[in-house]
């Protein structure tokens, strides 16, 4: 998430923590293959994506040279995710952990959004 913010020079982004609780995951409309997914989620007006397609969505959409990322779009899915997967599983490791969270500035907050269920109601659209 920091990296996206860092790179999203035109605000393309928003982000919302999703809720951890069984009512939230209950509620999810049928067809929306998101039960209890462990990773990064991005909706958009083709719908969700995760995992490697989440973050070749993302990288199309920040510009070069990180747009050249949807390249790997090329590679079939379960292999993407599968080395997404060995990344995510690593990144601690390889990357080091943040003692402290990210303390947002106002430009910053405005991107955080707040996850209600009003929201809730109309965020899945129709299928």
């Amino acid at each position: 998430m920091n990296w996206i913010i860092k790179k999203d020079k035109k605000t393309l982004f928003r982000f919302v923590a999703i809720p951890q609780n069984e009512k939230f995951w209950d509620s999810i409309p049928k067809g929306y293959a998101l039960k209890n997914a462990n990773s990064v989620m991005l909706y958009d007006q083709n719908g969700f994506k995760t995992k490697s397609s989440a973050i070749l969505h993302i990288c199309k959409k920040l510009g070069f040279p990180i747009n050249l990322m949807a390249l790997f779009f090329i590679v079939p899915p379960f292999l993407r995710n599968g080395f997404y997967s060995f990344i995510a599983r690593n990144r601690y490791k390889w990357f080091g952990n943040y003692e402290d969270c990210l303390i947002p500035d106002e430009s910053v907050k405005k991107r955080f959004l707040d996850w209600n269920e009003a929201e809730f109601k109309d965020f899945f659209p129709k299928k």
